[in-house]
């Protein structure tokens, strides 16, 4: 394989390669054994043809096409490995120029590839740190958070309030027809969890056991129950009892039931602040690291191929029907829930695709700028962390059908780059 030009404009690359007409030979045996399995000549059985009979029914015309395929992707593969081009797309515009028995073979294509990316700043880019102290606030929160799954729900005889828990008789009509979802005895519903609408919320807030009152609800076109989402309903409701959340007090008892150990109270507390200010300082770390990177890639004006971003926004497809499919769901019915197209769905991951297309590339440029690149220890280390039987070596790693060696390389590099962006920014 010879490469006899080479141009490139923007993110594509136009290739003029030449083959040696040697390789076409073994190319057509290639193709042979693949197209006679869909011969049909009398008296022979599917994938039994000769090759002679073959072209004497079919001529080379069939084989030399499929040859010429096969001939340009081993050619084209080995073109891009010299050149040591980053492929994003699938290679375009190939064309033969004119074939020749016994002369070498010439075929031309364009390829997308990533683009260039001419960094600016990446050093000492001035970032702010968000504070992770743990007030004692932060803390009563946490805890109110945790004797939530102990509260009571006592009846009261005030006026109902957001969180109170009502039972009520309603009626529901719409268009003077009842709407017999909603119209029941003996319902219920908390206030402030907008079942029946964030509007019925208010108005039922004030009302006391006993009282009733009839309102009308016009309700959005984006309502989250169909049958409701742009029509008006007509209320009439009677409150026949109010509940108020009382939260436990935090007694040795309660923190057992929570923990599921004895301890003291005061001890439970340093341990939940101590647990909570891990937390912030690991969400803080985070936020830093997305804030430099985000710093650092504004700092570059790039075209990102169009091939890239799609690419991306599978993998993002992928993990939300991975999420959905945890929760019951499939990508269609969250759609359906959502009155969104797929289309819709799809294209609201764009925007995010593009950012961290846009950061990968850039902190890739970095990686080759500093010469970063992981050493075996580093790969070890972390094979070590992912503790997964008989994978404890790069000869092990290598050796898996599972782990791609490639992949894992490419992530420790990342964050070779990430530790060395954070080690320099100015953070204030």
């Amino acid at each position: 394989m010879k490469v006899i030009k080479s141009k490139r404009k923007e993110n594509i690359v136009s290739l003029e390669i030449e083959e040696d007409h040697s390789k076409l030979d073994a190319c057509m045996d290639k193709a042979f054994h693949k197209v006679k399995k869909h011969a049909k000549i009398p008296g022979f059985r599917p994938g039994k043809i000769t090759r002679v009979i073959f072209e004497k029914n079919y001529g080379k015309g069939p084989l030399m096409e499929e040859a010429l395929g096969f001939l340009t992707n081993d050619a084209y593969k080995d073109a891009i490995t010299e050149l040591k081009l980053d492929v994003v797309d699938y290679p375009q515009n190939v064309d033969f120029t004119t074939y020749k028995e016994d002369k070498p073979i010439r075929f031309t294509l364009d390829v997308e590839v990533e683009p260039i990316v001419k960094l600016g700043k990446y050093k000492g880019v001035k970032v702010v740190k968000e504070p992770t102290t743990v007030t004692d606030e932060d803390l009563q929160a946490e805890l109110d958070k945790l004797r939530e799954n102990h509260a009571e729900y006592n009846e009261v005889t005030r006026e109902a309030k957001d969180e109170d828990i009502l039972r009520f008789n309603l009626k529901a009509t719409i268009d003077g027809v009842a709407y017999e979802q909603w119209t029941r005895e003996n319902s219920g519903a908390r206030i402030g969890a907008a079942y029946y609408g964030p509007e019925f919320d208010v108005e039922v807030t004030g009302l006391k056991t006993g009282a009733q009152k009839a309102f009308t609800v016009a309700y959005p076109d984006d309502f989250n129950i169909p049958e409701v989402a742009g029509k008006t309903v007509d209320f009439d409701i009677e409150i026949s009892e109010i509940r108020e959340k009382q939260l436990p007090e935090l007694t040795e008892e309660i923190v057992e039931k929570i923990s599921g150990e004895k301890k003291d109270v005061a001890l439970f507390k340093t341990e939940i602040k101590g647990n909570l200010q891990e937390t912030r300082d690991k969400e803080s770390e985070t936020k830093l690291k997305e804030a430099i990177i985000t710093e650092v890639t504004n700092n570059v004006t790039i075209t990102i191929p169009e091939a890239m971003i799609q690419r991306e926004m599978d993998m993002a497809m992928h993990q939300m029907e991975h999420n959905l499919k945890h929760s019951g769901l499939t990508l269609e019915q969250y759609a359906q829930f959502t009155q969104k197209t797929m289309d819709d769905i799809r294209n609201e991951t764009r925007e995010a695709a593009q950012l961290r297309v846009k950061s990968t590339l850039v902190l890739k440029e970095v990686a080759q700028k500093e010469k970063i690149e992981p050493s075996n220890e580093d790969i070890e280390a972390t094979l070590a962390k992912w503790n997964i039987k008989d994978i404890n070596t790069v000869a092990d790693l290598e050796k898996s059908p599972q782990y791609d060696l490639d992949n894992v390389k490419a992530a420790i590099k990342e964050e070779k780059v990430i530790e060395l962006l954070v080690s320099t920014a100015k953070v204030k």
